[in-house]
């Protein structure tokens, strides 16, 4: 089991390049120690191009069950909420294309 801060990226998470960072922290997580979890304490919104490149990616790739599985969310607000699902389904819907 890992944490990760995602409030070492700012309180606003807010480019495609932070989101490839926090990505691979995360995955690399996934491989030594899941479940993962991502503690948004700090953080006051995530832009599209963030959540996308850091959780989007990891579901296209893995699938909404692993992410289900491996990935815990804490201390999210309800705009973060929103983006990551939706980053998440539109992710997944492009895979199922």
């Amino acid at each position: 089991m890992t944490t990760i801060a995602m409030n070492q990226w700012g309180d606003f998470l807010g480019t495609r390049f932070l989101g490839e960072e926090a990505r691979r922290q995360i995955a690399d997580a996934l491989l030594s120690a899941p479940p993962v979890f991502l503690d948004f304490s700090g953080v006051n919104g995530v832009s599209h191009s963030f959540a996308d490149e850091a959780i989007g990616v990891i579901a296209g790739e893995a699938g909404l069950d692993a992410l289900r599985t491996n990935v815990r969310f804490l201390n999210l607000n309800e705009e973060i909420k929103a983006v990551l699902r939706f980053v998440v389904a539109e992710r997944l819907s492009k895979h199922l294309a």
